[in-house]
């Protein structure tokens, strides 16, 4: 697995991503629900990364980095759905 790099950010696939500091933990990669248009389809599967040294790093206890996994899918997820960082952060993901 190769270290995140917060250089995919800038490219136009990328939808949403989870951040804790400088570390990247998650990131979705596709085109959200609501920005599918009638023409959408032979795109690239959506795909949605989650980045284990990051996750060791800034987590300590197995039970910590557990939930904090499923946060970092459940955060991803809503990109999926076409929630933006803001609304996710505000709902606690």
């Amino acid at each position: 697995m190769t270290s995140p790099n917060f250089d995919i950010l800038d490219e136009p696939e990328c939808r949403g991503a989870s951040i804790r500091g400088d570390e990247l933990l998650g990131l979705y990669d596709g085109v959200s629900l609501p920005d599918r248009a009638d023409g959408y389809d032979g795109d690239l599967p959506d795909v949605i990364t989650v980045f284990k040294g990051p996750h060791e790093r800034c987590f300590g206890s197995r039970a910590e980095l557990v939930a904090e996994i499923g946060k970092t899918v459940v955060h991803e997820i809503g990109h999926y759905f076409g929630i933006d960082d803001a609304r996710l952060r505000e709902m606690g993901y």
